[in-house]
């Protein structure tokens, strides 16, 4: 239907040395990227459902590592959480 069909992290752009890592639910790797960019305001580079071949991944609940430098102060953060992904 053309809605919800990036994964979007906002405020990608503030923080531009980061790593995006999505796992399935067996933790496999199905994903990885350096410099994520997917925020509101540019969604070219975002995660599709795909993997790295850009395959389409079956539905179902895929869980995200989002490792990223402040640059205000330099320090490591990490956010971590899951995505359901449903096709039609």
């Amino acid at each position: 239907d053309g809605k919800n069909e990036e994964f979007i992290i906002g405020c990608t752009g503030r923080f531009p040395n980061n790593r995006l890592e999505i796992y399935n639910r067996w933790g496999q790797l199905v994903f990885e990227t350096e410099n994520y960019t997917c925020d509101d305001g540019d969604l070219e580079d975002c995660w599709t459902g795909t993997n790295a071949r850009g395959d389409d991944l079956p539905e179902g609940v895929y869980f995200y590592i989002f490792d990223y430098t402040d640059p205000l102060n330099n320090e490591e953060n990490q956010k971590r959480g899951s995505v359901t992904l449903l096709r039609q």
